[in-house]
């Protein structure tokens, strides 16, 4: 059957199977399946809108949906609105704490008492994988949002307030440097030290990543598969709340174009998987 003969419905349940770049591709058959296609995208926009679920700006999603290369999906975002807010963690590997509350809003961790009697020095681990959490590879690479990382620390013994505690925070970027993703190198990003003084029960500490910061050479989290935050305290402590945030720019910035360039003439050369993750090839 032509397409020109199969009904818009019809159209619309093809295309709820096809991805960013497959449903690009149908709009290039003709006028039709364009404006197909189009209205298609101003619903999936306008539905994730009236839902509260952040989205990049006006600018950006007309530059996305002008072309096959950047891919956003919806339902993902749907799922996860990973965008303009902050995402509540939970630790991935526990030690030295023992977990008190587990609400949907604060999740606590508290340092605990060994076999001898002993309250323990404490670390935890929290990953944040981009894909798993609804944000595509190029908005990384190329929009490089700015990220922000933040935590409380309390003292878990309310008396002694006399004492002063502290922790360290450290963020990691992620690269998976295997095929099967069996195997990871990592390269920290940014430190952070927390202290509550003495009279205090309690201080919030926050890093925040510039997203045009670079270490050994190459950006700092462009190209990398992931996020881990690893905080490490001393005894007698409560590390809650742990969060992190990625707020997009509103324009697309300069060196969006620039990475843009350098990606496309390292796809061509044919470089290693390995040496293109640098300038964040993965999004392409």
């Amino acid at each position: 059957m032509p397409s020109n003969k199969i009904p818009n419905e019809m159209w619309d349940h093809i295309l709820s199977f096809c991805d960013h770049q497959s449903g690009f591709a149908l709009s290039k058959v003709n006028q039709r399946l364009a404006e197909i296609v189009s209205e298609r995208n101003e619903y999936a926009v306008e539905k994730c809108r009236k839902t509260g679920i952040a989205l990049p700006s006006d600018e950006i999603l007309s530059f996305v949906f002008g072309s096959d290369e950047f891919p956003l999906d919806f339902s993902k975002l749907e799922r996860h609105n990973p965008f303009g807010r902050w995402l509540c963690l939970t630790a991935s590997t526990v030690r030295g704490f023992e977990s008190i509350d587990e609400g949907d809003e604060r999740r606590e961790y508290g340092s605990k008492w060994n076999e001898q009697g002993v309250m323990e020095r404490g670390a935890l681990e929290f990953g944040v994988g981009f894909d798993e959490i609804g944000i595509p590879r190029w908005i990384i690479d190329g929009l490089r949002p700015t990220i922000r990382v933040s935590a409380v620390l309390q003292r878990r013994n309310r008396s002694c307030v006399g004492r002063r505690i502290s922790a360290s925070m450290g963020v990691w970027r992620i690269d998976r440097v295997s095929p099967v993703r069996a195997l990871a190198a990592k390269e920290t990003i940014q430190l952070a030290i927390c202290t509550v003084e003495n009279g205090k029960s309690e201080s919030r500490f926050e890093i925040q990543i510039d997203p045009t910061a670079r270490i050994h050479g190459h950006a700092a989290v462009a190209g990398s598969d992931a996020l881990r935050i690893n905080i490490s305290s001393g005894s007698d402590v409560i590390v809650s709340d742990v969060r992190i945030r990625f707020d997009l720019p509103e324009e697309l910035p300069p060196s969006f174009f620039e990475w843009l360039h350098e990606a496309h003439e390292l796809r061509n050369l044919g470089h290693t998987h390995r040496k293109c993750s640098e300038v964040g090839l993965f999004g392409l």
